[in-house]
């Protein structure tokens, strides 16, 4: 009997030992990726907005590719790109639509096309470069200098800018998408088929 006490208070004695101190971490001295780091997905120069907390892998926005273009040009449909972290899914979604025919999502969803053309692929289904969600455009305006700094050496490079304003693929209703206005941040509503003074896009990728 007094061997199983003693058994029980040393067993106690550890659990107490072990959840008074909390787990210290690391962040890796020479870690692979960091935000504001150059780099090349192919033969695309992006610049990394994010990182894993091991800096083995992040998301990068291309460099080059900037254009005023609607959301989606005819569809006042709710898709339900409703991540407001991740627009990958988003993105998938869009490209499960038919790609042929008058609904073919390749003109109905302008940003999203030019996203997916960033880099030239023939399977329309697979997602690749994408249109961010709300809190990846976010991040990119967080680091707004960064990334610019990054880029000032590339010609032909497209500068996150001042005063302009960002989709999103992160979706309110089936009408309005989510914006950033880049000089503070802000998210607001906007149509998806807005024509006078279209946000731009910009496109990410995971790596």
């Amino acid at each position: 009997m007094k061997r199983v006490s003693l058994t029980l208070g040393a067993l106690i004695a550890l659990i107490l030992v072990f959840t008074s101190c909390e787990p210290e971490y690391f962040r890796p001295e020479n870690p692979k990726y960091k935000v504001g780091d150059l780099i090349k997905i192919g033969d695309i120069d992006a610049v990394v907005f994010y990182t894993t907390f091991e800096g083995d892998h992040g998301k990068a926005v291309a460099v080059k590719n900037e254009a005023a273009l609607q959301w989606s040009s005819s569809s006042t449909v709710d898709l339900g790109c409703s991540n407001i972290l991740f627009g990958k899914p988003n993105q998938q979604i869009v490209q499960n639509l038919p790609s042929s025919g008058p609904e073919d999502w390749r003109l109905g969803y302008p940003a999203f096309w030019q996203c997916f053309n960033v880099e030239y692929q023939s399977d329309f289904k697979k997602v690749k470069w994408y249109l961010p969600a709300i809190g990846e455009m976010k991040l990119i305006l967080k680091h707004k200098k960064l990334i610019n700094d990054a880029m000032k050496d590339i010609s032909g490079k497209k500068e996150i800018r001042d005063n302009v304003r960002y989709w999103s693929s992160t979706e309110i209703d089936g009408f309005d998408v989510k914006v950033c206005y880049i000089e503070d941040g802000k998210v607001v509503e906007e149509s998806k088929m807005k024509t006078n003074n279209d946000p731009f896009f910009r496109a990410v990728i995971d790596f």
